[in-house]
């Protein structure tokens, strides 16, 4: 632990002390924080004042139980620096968030879409059986909202914008019994001309009842009222042909 905690202190810069004699003899700072030039701060979570009031974590170095991190990329590092670390999204240092369940040390990231057959290095297919799972459906959520939807790695073409459900042929990915398309700010996007293009934010449109549903945004118990299953292709309406999927990294 001791040895982690020092692999983990690097990149820190010292901050200016503020001497206010007269203002630091009447601050009174109650637990967790304490008193640092003129105002009370979290020792072990501020930025600014990370383990004591002169210790400043360089940017996209958070302070994490009074240690400012810089090499924190798995859950089970943010676990080994505090293991009071709470479930939810994590920013990293290069800027990428990881959603952690610190139950199960689990971590969920980047969240794209992607040519059903052909998915990006090191991500994994997201199933109807991985949004039936309470903890899969809160990182989910949250890394849809955080980016307003899925992007895209790489341009490809799909002959069928039905989203597949995992890397066979046989099954389609249905929420609310009825089968999901792309679309983008508001707009169905089945099939567009020149592909899915890379910089673009997709969501999902949902059909139910023939009126479009277009998911900018979903609220916690979005799953519940949307629950995700598997149904078998139709040729009629969904067949395989380069069909979009829902792709994600996941880490421990």
């Amino acid at each position: 632990m001791a040895a982690a905690l020092a692999a983990g202190c690097g990149n820190v810069v010292k901050s200016e002390r503020a001497v206010d004699a007269a203002l630091a003899d009447a601050l009174v700072c109650t637990a967790p924080t304490n008193a640092c030039g003129g105002a009370c701060a979290d020792l072990m979570s501020s930025n600014d004042h990370c383990g004591d009031c002169d210790t400043k974590c360089a940017v996209g170095a958070p302070c994490m139980a009074g240690h400012c991190v810089d090499n924190v990329t798995t859950c089970t590092q943010l676990h080994m620096v505090n293991d009071q670390q709470p479930s939810g999204t994590y920013t990293l240092i290069d800027g990428s968030q990881l959603y952690c369940d610190m139950t199960t040390l689990v971590g969920h990231a980047s969240l794209v879409m992607a040519q059903w057959d052909a998915p990006p290095a090191g991500y994994t297919i997201v199933s109807a059986v991985d949004l039936q799972d309470a903890s899969k459906q809160a990182a989910f959520i949250a890394l849809y909202n955080s980016k307003g939807g899925l992007t895209v790695p790489t341009t490809f073409i799909s002959g069928n914008c039905c989203f597949k459900n995992d890397a066979t042929t046989t099954s389609m990915l249905d929420l609310q019994a009825d089968y999901i398309y792309p679309s983008a700010a508001g707009v169905a996007q089945c099939d567009p001309p020149g592909g899915y293009a890379v910089g673009t934010i997709y969501q999902f449109e949902l059909t139910q009842d023939t009126t479009p549903v277009f998911v900018t945004n979903m609220a916690s118990n979005f799953f519940a009222t949307n629950p995700a299953t598997a149904s078998p292709m139709t040729p009629q309406q969904c067949s395989v042909d380069t069909n979009p999927a829902v792709f994600w990294k996941v880490t421990q």
